[in-house]
């Protein structure tokens, strides 16, 4: 009788271990369709005039879907802009005032990630990373 239920939790076990598997390799990582997650819209000035930078390393990311959390947790920080680059497991942070790092990784954290390292970019006019 033992063996028979170990035997059903087990088989109920792999079923979802499948199903999991599944919706993984369908739809992402996350679980979501990248449509369902929209950007944040930025408010205001456009980003390339915000001029201090910083540029955070991210572990974790592993999906677009995980790029736009990041992106959007960043963006909805007043007075910034972000831009997710996922092969490169890092984001460009556009701001309009220099803001604390605790900040910045909070808004990363979460997002679910963490922030490996922080560089603080030079000032920059117009120019693009």
């Amino acid at each position: 009788m033992a063996t028979v239920i170990i035997s059903a939790l087990l088989f109920v076990f792999v079923l979802f271990a499948c199903r999991s598997a599944w919706k993984r390799q369908r739809n992402g990582c996350c679980g979501n369709d990248i449509q369902r997650l929209k950007k944040v819209k930025i408010k205001g000035d456009k980003c390339r005039d915000y001029p201090y930078r910083s540029l955070l390393h991210i572990d974790g990311m592993t999906c677009q879907n995980c790029a736009r959390k990041i992106e959007n947790g960043l963006c909805s920080i007043e007075g910034v802009c972000a831009t997710v680059r996922l092969d490169q497991k890092e984001a460009l942070v556009r701001m309009k005032r220099p803001l604390p790092e605790s900040l910045l990784c909070g808004a990363v954290a979460k997002a679910g990630y963490t922030v490996l390292k922080v560089d603080f970019l030079p000032q920059s006019g117009h120019r693009s990373l």
